[in-house]
């Protein structure tokens, strides 16, 4: 008798709690598929355009030329123009710089080349020049 009131308590209490951890399991399963096919559905529409289509570029170092206004020596210019090829993930850039000390003057211009290795122009590149 106590063997099947043993099996009873077992069938009766253990058995549905086992039972609703099996259908927690497979929601959770279907729930983890959807949000991965979500998001790769996601990661394939997403466009990674860091220059949002742009083909040229033109920097200056602005915190380096108030300074040099200041009276500061040496006067220093630093600025480039930068031509970004986006379907072969080149860039072509130009560094100019300018100093001026009180006896001397440099002028210096510079070409760049960066091919990116990912697939957009940001990331890691290797370069040349």
């Amino acid at each position: 008798m106590k063997k099947i009131l043993n099996f009873l308590l077992i069938f009766v209490f253990i058995f549905p709690l086992w039972l609703n951890a099996q259908n927690l399991n497979q929601d959770d399963s279907k729930k983890l598929d959807s949000i991965y096919k979500t998001v790769k559905k996601m990661y394939k529409e997403q466009k990674n355009d860091p220059l949002q289509g742009r083909k040229y570029g033109i920097d200056f170092n602005i915190p380096f030329f108030i300074i040099s206004l200041a009276g500061v020596e040496p006067f220093t210019f630093n600025a480039g123009f930068s031509i970004f090829d986006n379907e072969n993930k080149n860039e072509y850039a130009f560094p100019i710089s300018y100093e001026k000390f009180s006896n001397k003057s440099y002028f210096s211009i510079d070409g760049h080349f960066r091919k990116y290795l990912g697939n957009t122009l940001n990331g890691f590149y290797i370069g040349g020049f």
